[in-house]
């Protein structure tokens, strides 16, 4: 008890939690370490897991979703869709995910679309690409392996939509750990 309320006051409560959940600074990662990350922790590869392409393409994804780890969901015609105002929340998505259902309404951004993905990234491993196909909803998880066990927001996010009867989904992948294919990254 005494060394909790040392670590409390030493480091504050919110590093205190992070550094329970595991995450950590960012690390240059590759793509081996990513798919050890995924193979440690068990998740599956749905539809097909990706890598940004480059530190550009990193920077243009954050223009278009801000807080990691994050889900997000599209229309079967690569419209994001819209589900809160106020950024990411891992219970509204989730709760949106095991509540939809075929022709749900929905509020629609067009500012940025499903395929706008497919420029930014590349496949972790098998050739693939991010596509709409027969689904109902598409639904992108965003993840980095700094974030440790704050990634089971969204893992359990995708879980539960491809537990949802209701609708049939399309389920990607992306990673967002800066690369040491990138090149030279400073971190400081």
């Amino acid at each position: 008890m005494v060394m909790l309320i040392f670590l409390h006051a030493e480091y504050g409560c919110q590093k205190m939690i992070l550094c329970y959940k595991g995450v950590r600074n960012p690390s240059i990662q590759t793509s081996e370490s990513v798919k050890k990350f995924l193979l440690r922790k068990g998740v599956e590869d749905y539809d097909g897991s990706f890598i940004l392409k480059d530190s550009i393409s990193f920077m243009k994804l954050v223009k278009h979703i801000t807080s990691y780890p994050s889900v997000s969901y599209f229309t079967p015609q690569g419209e994001l869709i819209v589900i809160r105002d106020s950024g990411f929340c891992a219970g509204v998505a989730y709760n949106y995910g095991i509540s939809l259902k075929p022709g749900s309404p929905n509020r629609i951004d067009s500012s940025f679309m499903l395929l706008d993905l497919n420029p930014l990234i590349q496949p972790l491993s098998a050739q693939k690409k991010i596509e709409p196909g027969d689904a109902d909803v598409i639904l992108v998880g965003f993840w980095a392996t700094y974030l440790g066990s704050v990634n089971n927001n969204v893992f359990g996010v995708c879980d539960a939509v491809r537990n949802n009867s209701d609708v049939k989904a399309r389920i990607y992948l992306i990673n967002i750990d800066f690369l040491d294919s990138w090149g030279q990254v400073n971190l400081d």
